[in-house]
């Protein structure tokens, strides 16, 4: 009896010592969101350099983005919370205010909203992620210029002169900005370098042309005098010399003749009346 009893117990203990068979388990892949990622403005302000400027990211935990690799948080349904790397390749789209075209890297001056693009591994799905949050912004860079110079001396002569020499402005290689000028503050603004003719004082006002890239520089000024030209001394009146009666002609022989002749009967007419006078007296 005792040995029956002996015989039950470890047959009892070798059916508990025998386990039961495991359930199966489908594990799906998580849903990738914004949540999963930290955007961080950058600390400085980003201006415009003609060079590419990239989002900051990071995700929940340490990422290196030069492997292109994350450790990602997920929290499955019994709360226990668990660490997923997730492998797949990160890209970005950035779309600038006012515009929709999608650029893969953002140069130009403006307001970007970005989009994170997730290719998905073994862990997580596909994903395009944007958030109202994701944007920043690069700023219009300022411009170096150098002043036009007043054209001096100016003299009043009846021709137009430039007033001024040409400024200049330092942008980037291949952005090329304008300067302007006027004659008034208020503009119109034009290339063309103004000019004056009329003696005076003229202010000549300068500034650059709109450009999508760069500030519009602040107006300048320059004063620019044209001088009367000298009036010169008046000349003296000069007496004019009487004017001689002409000769005749020496080669006319016949003219010297007949005058010799005339100068001859005056004579003698005139010694006949003074012997005529001198009898009658006497």
């Amino acid at each position: 009896m005792k040995k029956l009893l002996y015989l039950l117990l470890a047959v009892s203990l070798m059916l508990c010592s025998v386990a039961a068979p495991a359930s199966a388990i489908t594990v799906n892949k998580l849903d990738l969101t914004p949540n999963h990622f930290i955007y961080s403005e950058s600390p400085e302000e980003l201006v415009y350099d003609g060079l590419p400027k990239f989002a900051q990211y990071s995700p929940l935990h340490p990422l290196d983005w030069t492997n292109i690799s994350a450790v990602i948080s997920a929290a499955p349904q019994n709360g226990t919370s668990v660490q997923r790397t997730y492998e797949g390749i990160v890209d970005f789209l950035y779309v600038r205010e006012n515009s929709s075209e999608q650029l893969s890297v953002a140069v130009e001056p403006g307001v970007y909203q970005i989009t994170l693009i997730c290719a998905g591994d073994e862990n997580y799905t596909t994903a395009h992620l944007t958030d109202d949050s994701w944007t920043f912004e690069i700023k219009k860079a300022a411009l170096t210029v150098t002043p036009p110079q007043p054209v001096s001396p100016l003299v009043a002569d009846g021709s137009s002169h430039a007033l001024v020499t040409a400024g200049s402005v330092e942008a980037l290689p291949g952005d090329e900005v304008k300067m302007v000028y006027s004659l008034s503050a208020e503009g119109p603004f034009s290339e063309e370098i103004p000019t004056a003719s009329a003696p005076g004082t003229y202010k000549v006002y300068y500034t650059t042309k709109e450009h999508p890239f760069y500030e519009t520089a602040e107006i300048g000024s320059c004063e620019v005098t044209i001088t009367a030209a000298a009036t010169p001394a008046p000349r003296p009146t000069a007496t004019p010399s009487p004017v001689p009666a002409p000769l005749p002609e020496t080669g006319d022989s016949t003219s010297l003749m007949a005058l010799a002749v005339l100068a001859a009967l005056s004579c003698l007419c005139i010694f006949a009346f003074l012997q005529k006078n001198k009898r009658v007296s006497e």
